[in-house]
């Protein structure tokens, strides 16, 4: 199995769990935003200044293609709770060496860029956008 269709599945799994039960939409959510956010702010902040630009242009991309999921995510009311429970993270990975921050920035890069690409992820992103819609009604 390739490296992005297993980064793929890992991160898109909260979406396609079973049935999205009316008492799982709060679970799912929370798992969307805080992954998302995570893979995109949070590891923006902790690319290191050589992969800045870079990965700042496939995020554009990602944000650009999926602008629906992109807001829900941005305006959810568990946003703000994703970036304070990841700001000792991010303040700790910013610490780590320039190896380090590069090896996970060029992952995260590729994650999103199979989030851009593979055939399944339209529709993986479609769903996560519906059970985001649901808090947003």
């Amino acid at each position: 199995m390739k490296p992005g269709l297993c980064l793929l599945i890992c991160f898109l799994s909260p979406a396609l769990m079973a049935a999205g039960l009316p008492k799982h939409i709060e679970k799912k959510q929370r798992k969307i935003v805080s992954r998302t956010y995570q893979l995109t702010d949070a590891q923006l902040s902790i690319c290191p200044p050589a992969l800045k630009d870079d990965y700042q242009a496939s995020l554009d991309v990602f944000r650009s293609r999926y602008p629906e999921f992109n807001r829900l995510v941005r305006t959810s009311e568990y946003f703000q709770p994703a970036v304070a429970a990841f700001a000792d993270d991010v303040e700790r990975s910013q610490q780590e060496s320039d190896e380090i921050r590069s090896r996970n920035c060029l992952l995260a890069k590729e994650l999103l860029e199979t989030l851009m690409n593979n055939e399944e992820a339209p529709h993986s992103i479609a769903d996560m956008t519906a059970i985001l819609r649901q808090g947003a009604e």
